[in-house]
């Protein structure tokens, strides 16, 4: 109970944080691109979803990485295996075809780079679904090892 007291705590304090910094960016990012021409708005179809989405995958990504620092129990190595996850995994599989390109577009770095894409079809639930499993299953992962490895 204790972990996912941990996992809420940081879900609602990183989405806040990441909620200031997306929407600062958005509107210094739209003001430059007033003055080249480009017009973007919050209340354009696709936009609001990409910003929620650039919100709730920051906060996932963070508790993603509470349950493996959970599993692995060590700073280092934790941190280790979110950047592998995140950055180099993706880039690595692509070198393997497009089988492995396909599944690389599913990890965590393609799901979000979908969840934050302006799309002006709406939003995406496919991809803000798979990083909420990610997330679910990486926290589930790391209070079951820590219910019976350090009970």
């Amino acid at each position: 109970m204790f972990m996912l007291g941990k996992a809420i705590a940081l879900l609602i304090t990183t989405g806040a944080l990441a909620l200031v910094a997306v929407l600062g960016s958005f509107f210094i990012m739209s003001t430059v691109y007033a003055g080249k021409g480009y017009h973007l708005e919050l209340g354009q179809r696709g936009v609001l979803a990409a910003v929620l989405g650039a919100v709730l995958y920051a906060s996932l990504s963070a508790v993603m990485a509470l349950g493996i620092g959970a599993i692995v129990r060590h700073a280092a190595a934790a941190i280790t295996v979110m950047v592998v996850i995140q950055f180099i995994l993706g880039i690595v599989l692509l070198a393997f075809g497009k089988t492995a390109a396909k599944i690389a577009e599913w990890l965590p770095a393609g799901v979000g780079g979908r969840m934050t894409m302006i799309d002006p079809s709406g939003w995406n639930p496919g991809s803000w679904l798979a990083m909420i499993g990610y997330a679910g299953v990486a926290l589930a992962a790391g209070i079951a090892l820590l219910r019976t490895r350090d009970a």
